[in-house]
């Protein structure tokens, strides 16, 4: 029991023999109590036969019957289902890094619920200053119109060898899977465990800059400095700009209705490009033209519905698929990111005032 203590909080809910072997654990220090709620948690995706046997039993003898158990199991199963992140509690010091999550995701994907839930709550648990937070929509299994060039090009840049749900933690820890909505908190606390452990580390580089929405275009300027003490793989690495949706409305056959930070532009394509910072830092401008973006949306969406009719149906959003920009609703994502380990060395984020506000 204290060997495994650590990591239960980490361990999927369908890993039946864990939950079991855990649960018999308890019973046999004479935790009943604790025992079924481990039998609960192993129970809350699906309901293998020793899992259920053992609940029953033990429940039975706590309670003197199973007349309750039906009602326990109800209520663990709203707990997990209707899961709160809490308040982020920063720590007294930090170092500084800002740490990037990617999510590859669709519409369309069952399994991917639990991730982009538990990124709703990652979105509402870390401020922007903690945790940069980036979702690629791909046609995995069947076609998502809020995918792009740029999702596809990230895709390739990752080995294009994976499913929907995967996430990267930036850029190197990499964990594949998801489920029902069921399974959200435990995809957050995976996801959150990960995270904390990249916040600890201090960054080679600062990112600082600004954005603003004038004429309908997004002008971007960055401010990039070194701590001069990386190593040289790492002293020229690769910039990358995302511009995103902080959130975008659409609903697919898997239930999630909201999707946040969508990339709707990469503006170095999905690999970046390679920068030389010297002792004085570097400062460089973008410029986005916002309705250039929703053409380019407009026309991948017509290129692949002209390829793929067969996998296409009316139900799937396609006569009106969301590539219509929200002027109030943008924001700008920067990073690094090391040319030959593809770990993400630094991330920043600034939402973009509306041009109303800017007036």
């Amino acid at each position: 029991l204290e060997t495994v203590q650590p990591i239960t909080k980490l361990v999927a809910p369908w890993n039946k023999e864990f939950w079991y072997t855990l649960g018999q654990t308890h019973q046999k220090l004479g935790h009943n109590e604790k025992a079924i709620d481990v039998y609960l948690e192993g129970l809350s995706v699906w309901q293998p036969d020793n899992l259920m046997e053992a609940l029953t039993a033990v429940f039975s003898e706590v309670n003197g019957d199973t007349s309750g158990l039906k009602a326990r199991m109800k209520a663990a199963a709203n707990s997990l289902a209707n899961f709160e992140p809490g308040q982020y509690q920063p720590p007294e010091t930090t170092t500084g890094q800002v740490v990037l999550a990617e999510l590859f995701t669709g519409c369309e994907c069952g399994p991917c619920a639990a991730a982009d839930f538990a990124f709703d709550a990652l979105r509402d648990y870390y401020p922007r200053t903690r945790l940069a937070i980036l979702e690629f929509h791909q046609h995995i299994p069947r076609p998502d119109p809020m995918t792009n060039y740029d999702s596809d090009a990230r895709y390739q840049y990752y080995g294009a060898n994976f499913g929907t749900p995967t996430v990267f933690i930036n850029g190197t820890d990499k964990m594949v899977g998801g489920g029902p909505k069921i399974v959200t908190k435990n995809r957050f606390t995976l996801y959150s465990h990960t995270i904390e452990k990249h916040l600890k580390a201090k960054p080679g580089y600062h990112i600082s800059g600004l954005a603003d929405l004038s004429q309908d275009q997004v002008k971007i300027d960055l401010q990039i400095k070194s701590s001069n003490d990386q190593p040289d793989s790492e002293k020229n690495p690769l910039l990358n700009i995302a511009l995103v949706e902080r959130s975008v409305d659409f609903s697919g056959s898997n239930g999630v209705d909201h999707h946040a930070f969508v990339v709707r532009k990469l503006v170095n394509g999905g690999e970046g490009k390679v920068i030389t910072i010297d002792n004085q830092g570097l400062t460089l401008s973008e410029t986005i033209q916002l309705k250039a973006v929703e053409i380019e949306l407009a026309d991948y969406i017509k290129e692949y519905a002209a390829q793929n009719a067969n996998r296409i149906t009316d139900t799937e959003g396609w006569k009106n698929p969301p590539i219509k920009l929200n002027r109030d609703n943008l924001a700008i994502i920067a990073w690094l990111q090391d040319a030959e380990t593809k770990a993400v060395l630094q991330a920043f984020y600034y939402d973009v005032p509306s041009a109303a506000a800017a007036k």
